[in-house]
């Protein structure tokens, strides 16, 4: 008796099915790559947003508290210890305060603190404190905010550090004899598609000085 045997063949894809399953895997790739992309710009975009705040407010800080610091010497003239900008210059520092044009700078004498000695703590040393944008007109990627300390006495550099990077704006106002509007904008690098804007920070200081009779 002569048995037959079949063989069965396990069934393969066709050629039309390989196009449909090509096509359905691109399409998701393509999706999901246009997902990464948008999160990946958004990412950044936020990076730089909160970087230029950051700065800004750091910056601001540091202008006011030692705007603050703002001292007149012994035996001087003038009202304010602030020479620039100047509200008797601006048109006088009473009421009805001047509105006039904000500087680029700001500076005014403050008490240099690491000169005074235990030995006489009355004698009080003072140092003329300028903050200053350095280039005076920013570049591309804006310019440096500097603050150089200087000795009166001695006229040496006591101390020059910078205080923010990338700033665009900083402009100083004086509105009365002891109030002054500060404002910073920074503007940190960002690529060319990146809608990137820069953060622009207002604050006003009040200084609250006395003249020393000594």
């Amino acid at each position: 008796m002569r048995t037959t045997r079949r063989q069965t063949f396990a069934r393969g894809f066709t050629l039309i099915e390989l196009m449909v399953a090509s096509t359905i895997l691109g399409l998701v790739m393509m999706l999901a790559v246009a997902e990464f992309t948008q999160a990946w710009k958004h990412y950044s975009k936020t990076t730089v947003d909160i970087t230029g705040e950051t700065q800004a407010r750091i910056a601001m800080s540091l202008v006011t508290q030692e705007l603050r610091q703002a001292a007149q010497p012994a035996g001087s003239a003038p009202i304010s210890p602030v020479s620039s900008p100047d509200c008797i210059a601006a048109g006088g520092c009473t009421y009805p305060y001047p509105t006039a044009a904000p500087t680029t700078g700001l500076v005014f004498t403050m008490v240099d603190d690491p000169a005074i000695t235990s030995a006489d703590p009355n004698q009080l040393h003072y140092g003329t404190d300028v903050i200053a944008l350095s280039p005076a007109v920013p570049g591309p990627n804006g310019s440096d905010l500097v603050e150089t300390l200087t000795d009166t006495a001695s006229a040496t550099v006591k101390l020059q550090r910078t205080l923010a990077h990338n700033v665009s704006i900083f402009t100083v106002a004086a509105t009365s004899s002891g109030s002054y509007n500060v404002t910073i904008q920074v503007s940190p690098p960002h690529r060319a598609d990146q809608l990137a804007a820069p953060f622009t920070l207002s604050s006003d200081v009040f200084i609250s000085y006395f003249k020393p009779n000594k």
